[in-house]
């Protein structure tokens, strides 16, 4: 990751843990929950997001799951490459399926659709308080 994209995410990840967007006005309103009533996979990444920056993982877990889980994996992986170059220890070169993409994009799909289906326990994929 670039400096530019590292000081962004530093300064989107900070305001998240300075305000909870449940209560800023200024946020707009998901667009496509909006126009078809469906969650999104990215509806409750934000409050997710304010959830983990102050170390509440099970209400991130409930606003959105995947989310969650895919930020602790980034992050635990960051901290390992972290770790290796200040020990001075070559970096594990895991191989990588060359379709990881559409792996990814299967995931989120997936997701979406079963975080939408009405029949529990899937309704809990859904953000809590049914707000997006």
């Amino acid at each position: 990751m670039n400096g530019l994209a590292m000081t962004f995410a530093t300064m989107a990840i900070a305001g998240l843990f300075a305000a909870n967007p449940t209560e800023i006005e200024l946020i707009p309103p998901c667009p496509f929950r909006t126009a078809t009533g469906l969650h999104c996979p990215g509806c409750g990444s934000l409050r997710a997001v304010h959830h983990l920056t102050h170390g509440r993982v099970i209400p991130a877990l409930r606003f959105n799951a995947l989310t969650t889980i895919a930020l602790s994996v980034l992050v635990g992986t960051a901290l390992l490459g972290v770790n290796r170059r200040l020990l001075n220890r070559p970096a594990c070169r895991l191989p990588l399926p060359t379709n990881g993409g559409w792996i990814a994009l299967a995931i989120i799909v997936s997701f979406s659709i079963l975080r939408n289906v009405p029949v529990y326990p899937l309704t809990m994929l859904a953000p809590a308080n049914d707000i997006c």
